[in-house]
Order: structure tokens, then sequence, then C-alpha cells
């Protein structure tokens, strides 16, 4: 017997993507994509008619459901476990990040598009989340010193998985 719910590949290519776009620019087109040839021994221009729109950030979602979704076609799983773990993984990447945040000396911030298309800035003064049809960001997590993660107690983990619910 195979549990659906959270899928882990979803889980795990939802957290890795994720922390991707939080380091790299997602916004940065890819400049002359290419592809495999039909019998894979080499490389092509990829030709799309999306080629010269294609970005780091867009690549990387489809890296994630690729990953996820080839599961549901082996049978093994279902979309919803694929969109839900993809979004599972994505909170866990965001709590890593926030409580990581007080080992950092330098001043840091990371900002990224969710898969929902909402978007996430993780910086000294916590996480910020603005859904996609909000037009002003909304303080989800306190990095000040009472909400601070290495200051954290139950309660605050409470907080903290309630705040992470949110963010889709």
């Amino acid at each position: 017997m195979h549990p659906a719910y959270g899928a882990g590949h979803a889980t795990v290519a939802g957290a890795c993507v994720t922390i991707l776009k939080a380091f790299f620019d997602e916004d940065r087109l890819i400049r002359d994509p290419v592809v495999a040839t039909a019998n894979g021994e080499s490389l092509t221009t990829y030709s799309g008619s999306d080629a010269s729109r294609l970005t780091v950030g867009l690549e990387l979602d489809k890296l994630a459901a690729n990953i996820s979704i080839g599961r549901n076609m082996a049978g093994v799983h279902w979309r919803s476990d694929y969109t839900q773990s993809v979004l599972l993984g994505q909170r866990v990447a965001v709590d890593m990040l926030y409580r990581q945040s007080r080992d950092y000396i330098e001043d840091f911030c990371f900002s990224f598009t969710t898969f929902g298309g909402g978007e996430v800035h993780i910086g000294e003064e916590g996480v910020k989340y603005r859904a996609p049809s909000e037009h002003s960001a909304e303080l989800v997590l306190n990095g000040s010193n009472n909400g601070h993660p290495d200051r954290l107690s139950r309660n605050s983990d409470d907080q903290t998985a309630t705040a992470l619910l949110s963010i889709v």
C-alpha cells in the first residue's frame, strides 16, 4: 500500500524549486534556449512561440510540475497529491529560510513568486506575503525579538504553522 498525500517527489520538488527561486532571479530571460534532438544525441535551437519569453522562474515551476505529475502518470498519486504536495514543499522551504535567517550576519532578502502566483518576501522584518488578488503585502511572520526564529516557543511554532498555511 502506498500513501497518496503528501507525495514525496512533489514535496521535495516544491521545496527545492522554491529555494532556487529565492536565490536566483526568476524573472531572468533564458537566452538562446535549446532542446534535445529526437535521438537525444545533440541539441538544437528551441523555436517554439514562447522561446523569447522563457524565464528561470517559469522553467523551474515546469520542472517541479514535471517531477510531480510524472508520479501521477505512473499511477502512484492523484492530481490533488501533486498540487497540494508542491505547496507543502513550498511552505517547508519558506519555513526553513525564515528560521535560518537568525544565522545570517549580513543584510539579506529573499523574494519569489509562489506556485499560486503570489509574492513572498523574506527579510529581517519577517515574512511578507501578497496574494495574487491583493494590492499590498501582509506581514505573516514577524522578524522582531518576540517572533524571531531563535526565540520561538511552542506557541510560536503553532503561529508559524498557521501563517505558513496562508501562503499558496
